[in-house]
């Protein structure tokens, strides 16, 4: 809300969007990713969770290493060497929703 009532430029660098399409292309992102976890929650059509975890980690590998994104230190390295073995780690978290489960009979 605050960078979409702002009057300075979001700079996110590592994201494939530029220009004044960054704010609402994020809060796309973000809608969309709430949507995939309530519906993974919910078990209406959770192998969608899968994919978009597949895509945050592409997103993620591909915009902090794979782009023109210069890291200023190598704390900010390191940091986003963290965010993306979390972004795998979700990744595989989310596989875990694929998996059978069985019915539990509770007496």
């Amino acid at each position: 809300m605050i960078a979409a009532t702002s009057h300075q430029r979001v700079n996110l660098r590592m994201l494939p969007f530029s220009g004044d399409n960054v704010v609402p292309d994020v809060l796309l992102l973000g809608g969309i990713g709430f949507l995939v976890t309530i519906l993974a929650l919910t078990n209406i059509f959770r192998y969608f969770f899968p994919i978009w975890a597949a895509a945050i980690v592409y997103l993620t590998v591909r915009g902090f290493f794979f782009s023109g994104y210069v890291f200023a230190n190598a704390s900010e390295f390191k940091n986003a060497l963290w965010l993306t073995v979390a972004a795998v780690g979700a990744f595989f978290g989310a596989l875990w929703t694929l998996k059978r489960r069985r019915r539990r009979v509770w007496f």
